[in-house]
């Protein structure tokens, strides 16, 4: 939970899995939902489900589905904006109802590089460049990027409703100078390679936030209404 409050404005509830609920069953609706998936789907399928309940329940909600629309998007409740991840027995949840938020992203990997195969079709040359020129030669950093895009992706698909490629944005890095113990982290800004969209209020420039430990990635994005 520290790590995840570090991420995030005050006004974001958030609630990471805790060892008992990966298998315990959820709503019968949600149950339903994964009722012939392998056990892996199902146990973070249900770590999801039981921390957005408890995000929600901090909000004031109680009892309700979370299940994914046609295109496997989960659908909160009405003026509420929300988003999970899960990866190598790490789950959380963050869900807000505050007016001025508009959209919320958040995402989780493992502490390792990209495949060598796989980190051209997620990093440009720019961003590998900026990488080197701001001294962050750590072979993980190709994780932190595809980690920061699908934290931005989590936001941006609820409202745009439209795929993006990883190569229609660009990231760039900015650790913070002091570091807490073995962890590192900092902003970074994402600008996107596209046309403006209405649903973004026509903003392509989106500043986030990362946490890196000794054994994972952590990124989120908080998308604010204009003043």
């Amino acid at each position: 939970m520290p790590l995840v409050s570090q991420l995030f404005p005050p006004s974001v509830k958030m609630m990471v899995a805790t060892p008992d609920i990966w298998q315990r069953q959820v709503q019968s609706a949600e149950e339903a939902a994964v009722r012939t998936a392998v056990k892996k789907r199902k146990r973070e399928y249900r770590a999801g489900r039981h921390c957005a309940a408890a995000v929600l329940a901090q909000l004031g909600v109680v009892d309700f589905p979370l299940l994914n629309d046609s295109k496997r998007a989960p659908q909160w409740p009405q003026n509420i904006v929300g988003s999970l991840t899960h990866c190598d027995n790490f789950c959380c949840a963050v869900a807000s109802s505050d007016p001025k938020i508009y959209s919320l992203g958040v995402d989780a990997e493992p502490l390792k590089p990209l495949p060598k195969e796989t980190t051209p079709l997620i990093c440009s040359e720019n961003e590998l460049s900026h990488l080197l020129a701001n001294n962050l030669k750590e072979n993980y950093w190709s994780a932190v990027i595809f980690s920061a895009k699908e934290a931005f992706y989590k936001a941006y698909f609820p409202l745009c409703r439209e795929y993006l490629d990883f190569s229609q944005a660009n990231i760039e890095f900015h650790p913070n100078k002091k570091t807490s113990g073995d962890q590192t982290q900092g902003e970074f800004v994402i600008q996107l390679l596209t046309p403006p969209h209405p649903a973004l209020y026509n903003h392509t420039t989106f500043t986030g936030r990362f946490v890196i430990t000794s054994s994972h990635i952590l990124t989120a994005i908080t998308l604010f209404k204009p003043v």
